[in-house]
């Protein structure tokens, strides 16, 4: 039955890379009568294509709609998430927003790192509008196995990943259950360890990732941003947080629409935009410390960080690293405040949920014994602790800190009592935050074990 109010069938279409040319139609079957409505030739494949289709005529009438495709060559035709709307509805926007190795400590109003808060004034602002989970750890050091547990609300020992290197296909994630009930699903990447290689495409209907972000991102610069940024140049948060992902949020703004943001900003060898590399310059030159000519330089001296068999301080001071890695979350904070405030133009911040996170901290070298700059093992705090800030204006009291201990397994039952989807608790190793963000006291919660988990590799 079509709905009644301006009803709008929207659909995407697309090829495989190397495809034939297909030619895709839309065909609507109502009293013995069938009426194309859209025919399309594709000769490209990798890429998709969004189309809204008026259905007006046929409002609050019963129809069958067929979707097919012709090709004269064998050749393999993707529809993408069929549905009907009405347009003037406003649809429900839900968002997890990971930045990658980002400490707790180094995002304003948590705790501070040695003594010295950072200046990041829109997560501040995001957690003033919501729940701020000021004790939450990872579930793992590494991103594939944390980004697994944010996924299904599972231990990595309990969603395959750790037997498998992915979750198995019939392994439950949170897009699919979005997808499962009438949601379009987006997953915006930097990090190939939270994409199809480790199973995280299950239940998503658009797949952006590096390759695809980088060549947008550099259509939408007027610079070369292969000179800015070296051999990196999506990884930053502008990459992600510009016209690109602006666009496809509007194109779907009459959608209910699951969000999975990805951003690398603080994941080593860091990547800070040019105005927070100032403190990290005056840092070199206080040490006595050559500076870098430009960013690419820059970029490829700390490569370093990610072998744990070279020293930091063979290279750089460890005042002039920790400099780069607190610009780079600043950086992050700025491309933050670009999003809220898109959001915010579009009418949506009151109909949006941020969940604000990251996947794992970074050991910054408190361990001298260990010498890094890095995350993975050991399983150290400082690698564990994470922020997390729920942001949901219409359905979360405003400015509420919560001391009492969280975990990313927790993420997955909260965002789906915060949708109004029903589920099992039994089917989760996490529990819903969902009474500690009304004010509701519970000592579980005080008692309950968190476990964070990892394997050799």
């Amino acid at each position: 039955l079509v709905p009644g109010v301006n009803p709008q069938l929207k659909f995407g279409v697309g090829l495989l890379p190397q495809a034939a040319p297909v030619t895709f139609s839309v065909t609507l079957e109502s009293n013995d009568t069938d009426t194309e409505i859209f025919t399309k030739t594709v000769f490209k494949g990798d890429n998709w294509i969004d189309y809204s289709l008026d259905l007006s005529a046929w409002e609050k009438r019963k129809v069958r709609i067929m979707f097919k495709v012709l090709s004269h060559t064998p050749s393999v035709a993707l529809w993408s998430s069929p549905r009907i709307v009405e347009s003037k509805r406003r649809g429900k926007l839900f968002c997890i927003y990971v930045v990658d190795a980002l400490r707790a400590d180094f995002c304003e109003g948590f705790s501070t790192f040695r003594g010295r808060e950072n200046d990041t004034p829109a997560i501040s602002n995001l957690a003033r509008q919501g729940a701020q989970f000021t004790n939450t750890l990872a579930n793992a050091p590494i991103t594939k196995y944390s980004v697994a547990t944010l996924f299904t609300g599972l231990y990595p020992s309990h969603n395959g990943i750790m037997n498998y290197q992915r979750i198995p296909d019939d392994i439950l994630t949170l897009a699919e259950v979005f997808k499962e009930n009438g949601f379009v699903t987006a997953s915006f990447l930097f990090n190939s360890n939270a994409g199809r290689m480790r199973g995280f495409h299950q239940g998503f209907d658009f797949l952006f990732s590096t390759e695809r972000l980088s060549r947008e991102a550099r259509s939408l610069m007027q610079e070369d941003v292969d000179t800015i940024y070296g051999e990196n140049p999506s990884l930053t948060s502008g990459g992600m947080i510009n016209e690109f992902l602006f666009d496809f949020i509007q194109t779907h703004q009459e959608d209910d629409v699951f969000l999975y943001l990805h951003l690398m900003d603080t994941h080593a060898p860091y990547f800070p935009d040019e105005e927070f590399l100032r403190e990290f310059y005056s840092s070199m030159s206080k040490r006595g410390l050559a500076v870098p000519t430009d960013p690419v330089n820059l970029l490829n001296e700390l490569k370093f960080t990610q072998r744990p068999s070279y020293s930091p301080k063979d290279h750089l001071s460890e005042e002039a690293l920790l400099e780069l890695y607190r610009g780079a979350a600043q950086t992050a904070d700025k491309h933050l405040q670009r999003f809220t405030d898109f959001l915010n133009s579009e009418g949506r911040g009151d109909e949006t949920t941020i969940i604000f996170t990251s996947d794992h901290g970074e050991h910054l070298n408190e361990h001298p014994e260990i010498g890094l700059f890095t995350h993975m093992h050991p399983m150290l705090l400082e690698v564990l602790r994470i922020p997390l800030i729920i942001n949901s204006p219409s359905l979360v009291g405003e400015g509420r800190i919560i001391s009492k201990p969280a975990q990313l397994a927790d993420v997955m039952p909260t965002v789906l009592d915060l949708a109004g989807i029903t589920y099992n608790p039994a089917q989760f190793d996490g529990v819903s935050l969902l009474l500690l963000m009304a004010g509701e006291e519970h000592n579980y919660f005080t008692r309950r074990p968190i476990v964070s988990q990892s394997s050799p590799f």
